[in-house]
């Protein structure tokens, strides 16, 4: 198995897949109804591919031209018998059991099996942000499947359903779309003085409504007690004070805001109602983006709350203590002091570097014992240092500051194909974004070497290091080389030229 740690969840590839879905969809629904043959399809507007066709038997008998039509008969589960429900996944057709008149009990089977086939589809939390049902017959393209579990926005892009949620409300401002933008529907900009009303307003309606649940809501009212527009103001001149706001579009309100003295977070609140949209993520990666470009060194710092801990564990910080922390009422409460380091440019380096040394060697441990604790002895397909030192092979040391920290390697084919293996970076050193610096690097020793085409087995259980490859533009594909498949495996390419 291979495996990345850019700890990062990111659903681009998740939403990128469904709009690839959707416009696949449309291709198939004017290319069904360019000929007169399409509208005889079982669904209106979704010509069945080749590969589905088994799965896509008549629900009835096919019409007798000579006699008047039969009214169709209600559909049992034995009208189903034929179907191999193991066998579906995410790239299967659903059509079949989406029409009127499925069982209940059959939709659910396979919808189950959908849900089951891949590994981005199983993480529950990500889909919070998109709990909203979008799946609309205005704007699902017909035949596109629809499941029972109201993942909704998973069937748009970001920015569709951004589009979607505007439909009826007035246009953005000029003034709010001259901003950058932090994510569909959200602008970001720095905070002035003349913001520090709305941020007290803000911060206390957070805490009162939010921090409660965590905390009680005592301790909450002691540590929104003494906020004020003077406060804020007083936080706002400080020397070194930044503080990034997130703009709703609709409403030019200040949804959600990060302060910060230097790389030393402050505070990080989301307004009631604009929760897990995002928002707290893409303001803390804004920061660590702002703060690597400044050529600070050391650590960014944050003492964070139960709430924002998760998030900021999400993005390579870890924690370095938890303490009783005083509210300004007098109350205490839970708080995490957490580190991220801050990686510059300079601070990295890749290179080639031999299989055969200690810190390596540890690397290859800590990558067998986890696999070991992920799959069973048949699906891991290690290789070892004697393969990893031969001519063919590119190997690659990423090193922080000097230390060795991750690696990874392409295995050179006669037939112009690599093969990326021993790909790991050191726990201690994840949230640096190693495993992208590493994929590109070994991506472009490759090239220089002529190899045009990349591929890769990573297992099912890996949704970090699916979601990282997908990023990067590899795509599925079926077993190669001398892989056989594999219901845990998950087998990935991408040209190169």
């Amino acid at each position: 198995m291979s495996r990345d740690d850019d700890n990062r969840p990111d659903n681009d590839a998740f939403f990128s897949r469904w709009s690839r879905r959707k416009q696949q969809v449309k291709r198939d629904e004017r290319a069904a109804f360019a000929t007169p043959e399409a509208v005889k399809s079982d669904v209106a507007g979704a010509a069945p591919t080749a590969a589905v066709a088994s799965a896509q038997a008549p629900l009835s008998q096919p019409e007798d031209k000579t006699t008047k039509p039969a009214t169709p008969r209600a559909l049992t589960e034995e009208d189903f018998a034929d179907v191999d429900f193991s066998k579906l996944d995410y790239t299967s057709n659903y059509d079949r059991f989406t029409q009127a008149g499925v069982p209940e009990s059959i939709r659910q089977k396979a919808l189950t099996q959908l849900w089951h086939s891949d590994a981005i589809f199983t993480q529950v939390d990500p889909f919070q942000d998109y709990a909203g049902d979008f799946t609309d017959a205005a704007t699902v393209p017909k035949g596109l499947v629809r499941t029972a579990y109201k993942v909704g926005q998973g069937y748009l892009t970001d920015k569709e359903a951004n589009a979607w949620e505007r439909l009826g409300k007035p246009d953005v401002t000029p003034e709010i779309a001259a901003l950058p933008e932090l994510r569909p529907g959200y602008r970001v900009r720095r905070a002035t003085m003349d913001d520090a009303a709305a941020l007290s307003d803000l911060q206390t309606v957070s805490i009162l409504q939010l921090a409660a649940d965590s905390y009680g809501r005592d301790v909450a009212e002691s540590w929104a007690q003494g906020l004020s527009a003077d406060v804020f103001g007083v936080r706002l001149a400080a020397t070194g004070s930044i503080t990034d706001v997130a703009i709703d579009d609709n409403t030019g309100a200040i949804a959600a805001f990060l302060g910060r003295i230097g790389p030393d977070i402050q505070a990080l609140f989301v307004a009631p109602g604009h929760g897990r949209r995002g928002l707290a993520h893409r303001l803390i990666e804004r920061a660590i983006i702002d703060v690597e470009a400044s050529g600070a060194s050391g650590s960014m710092t944050v003492s964070a709350s139960r709430l924002s801990q998760p998030i900021f564990q999400r993005l390579g910080f870890r924690d370095s203590a938890t303490r009783q922390s005083q509210t300004r009422g007098g109350a205490f409460m839970d708080v995490f002091d957490m580190k991220r380091t801050i990686v510059s440019d300079a601070a990295v380096a890749i290179a080639p570097e031999p299989p055969d040394q200690p810190a390596v060697r540890a690397f290859f441990a800590a990558s067998e014992a986890y696999m070991g604790a992920l799959y069973p002895a048949e699906s891991n397909h290690f290789v070892d240092v004697a393969v990893l030192a031969k001519p063919n092979v590119i190997f690659l040391v990423a090193r922080h500051n000097g230390e060795a920290v991750g690696c990874g390697a392409v295995v050179k084919q006669d037939d112009a194909s690599g093969e990326i293996k021993r790909m790991w970076v050191d726990p201690a050193a994840r949230g640096l974004k190693l495993g992208v610096r590493l994929l590109d690097a070994l991506e472009a020793a490759a090239r220089r070497d002529g190899v045009a085409v990349l591929q890769l087995e990573t297992g099912i259980h890996q949704p970090e290091a699916i979601s990282l490859y997908r990023r990067a533009g590899f795509v599925e594909i079926g077993p190669f080389g001398d892989y056989q498949p594999d219901p845990l495996s998950l087998f990935m390419e991408k040209q190169l030229t």
